[in-house]
């Protein structure tokens, strides 16, 4: 195969429309399924890049996905709170499986294609019979979100690995957790079972992956050399090598036994999600927030094909209070102002380094604010372009932000599950609140300013009092 580049066009051959979350290999190696932020799947040809199908029916973005070991289905897992079945031949949904009380993150068949494993924001690890689509049981113990799940090869064991630093192995019949491997520094990512049975392979916001005894659960090696937090991982199909997937928009092939980089793959110009090896281990293939998948030769490391075809999103835009300007970010991380009369971009706002959600210019229009995955929210002189001061003090993306109806206050929505309140002069946080059930993805004054209300994932409205922070009721039943 030749280095090539497939883009697509409009109807069923576009590319995804956001964020590519997951993406894996069919057992015969012929497609490759992709999940995305655009809340479908997509069916790709792995020969020609031809998208075959696209699959609709999550509600939110879809974060995991994977091919039963005939490969004839398809499970996937979304942020609507459920996974779903479909049929690969069809392209319809057999099958939603509900259970799970928050987002679904990761999800995996049995090696016989009877069960689904699945885990999620719930800090649960949920088995599932495939013919009844109904739950056989919720496994807990986990103290914190679970983000991936593997069946070991012989059908008996499940591996899960949690933001509480941890990765615990679960006896299937029983339920009992046998063992909790400890010894990652941050939030664990990635696990999977070595084709035989006999290691557990782990990556984490730490930037290392370490290789476990699954008899044991010791540690036998640490691989280091990422320069970001590392989200997937994978062993090739002989067991021989390792493959990870990093935010610094690598991928590194490794040699399991020396736990030696024995290639860096470079191509994605964003973070990169998923990973995995073809079924003959021959190719890699990779999807990240540049929205693209990346097909690898897996001996040399040329990226032979990218399936495209996509529009970036616009996440936010904003009118300035006049209505002559509009202020929307862009994906590479900056903020353009344009024109509307003209359609000009006046000016472009560089200095946050992650993906912007939000922003907003001020009342007397002098001024925008941003806010951004990069846990900060930035004044910016709107004539000059001119950053005029950072906030800091959220501990996770901020998703909303909006000024006080005078423009003297600015608050702001974040990931951390806490609303801040900032004086807009001075950059000080003046109040943080507290009592959102998970994160908190909107926020604004009331017009006479003396109230905010935010929105959550579980799924209300809080109305606050924005002079004392007092928490006055919940708005539940949309």
């Amino acid at each position: 195969m030749s280095a090539n580049t497939v883009k697509h066009g409009g109807g069923g051959g576009s590319g995804h429309r956001g964020v590519v979350n997951a993406c894996a290999f069919s057992p015969d190696g012929r497609r490759i399924v992709s999940a995305s932020s655009d809340a479908t799947l997509k069916i790709w040809d792995a020969t020609t890049g031809r998208c075959e199908a696209t699959l609709r029916g999550h509600g939110r973005l879809v974060y995991d996905c994977a091919f039963s070991p005939d490969g004839r289905r398809i499970v996937s897992a979304s942020w609507d709170k459920t996974l779903r079945i479909w049929d690969v031949a069809t392209g319809t949904c057999e099958a939603t499986l509900k259970g799970h009380h928050d987002p679904v993150f990761a999800c995996a068949f049995s090696p016989d294609g009877r069960r689904i494993v699945s885990v999620g924001s719930d800090c649960t690890v949920r088995l599932w019979n495939v013919e009844t689509a109904k739950s056989m049981a919720s496994l807990k113990g986990h103290r914190d979100n679970v983000y991936c799940c593997d069946f070991s090869p012989d059908g008996r064991r499940v591996v899960s690995a949690s933001s509480d630093r941890t990765l615990k192995v679960w006896d299937v019949e029983t339920g009992d957790c046998q063992m909790t491997l400890e010894g990652h520094a941050h939030n664990v990512f990635a696990c999977h079972f070595s084709p035989d049975g006999r290691s557990i392979l782990s990556g984490s916001w730490d930037k290392t992956l370490r290789l476990w005894d699954a008899a044991t659960g010791s540690c036998e090696a640490t691989f280091e050399g990422h320069q970001g937090p590392i989200v997937a991982c994978h062993f090739s199909p002989d067991g021989r090598q390792v493959l990870s997937a990093s935010w610094d928009r690598t991928l590194k092939i490794w040699d399991t036994a020396t736990a030696a980089c024995e290639l860096t793959l470079e191509g994605h110009s964003e973070p990169v999600y998923s990973c995995g090896f073809s079924p003959d281990g021959t190719l890699v293939v990779s999807s990240g927030s540049d929205d693209s998948i990346k097909v690898w030769n897996a001996t040399t490391g040329q990226c032979e094909m990218t399936l495209e075809g996509h529009h970036e999103p616009i996440l936010a835009c904003a009118f300035s209070p006049d209505g002559r300007r509009v202020v929307a970010p862009n994906y590479d991380e900056t903020l353009s102002v344009w024109d509307v009369a003209s359609g000009r971009c006046e000016l472009t706002l560089r200095g946050h380094r992650r993906l912007i959600h939000a922003c907003a210019f001020s009342p007397d229009g002098r001024r925008v604010l941003s806010a951004s995955w990069d846990k900060t929210l930035k004044l910016w002189d709107a004539d000059t372009g001119t950053c005029l001061m950072t906030l800091e003090g959220h501990h996770g993306p901020v998703f909303s932000c909006a000024f006080s109806p005078g423009g003297r206050r600015i608050v702001s929505a974040s990931w951390d599950q806490t609303i801040k309140f900032w004086n807009a002069e001075t950059g000080a946080c003046e109040m943080t609140l507290e009592g959102d059930h998970g994160p908190v993805y909107g926020c604004v004054f009331s017009p006479d300013g003396r109230h905010v209300i935010s929105s959550s994932s579980d799924e209300a409205l809080r109305l606050w009092d924005a002079e004392t922070g007092r928490f006055i009721a919940t708005l539940k039943g949309l």
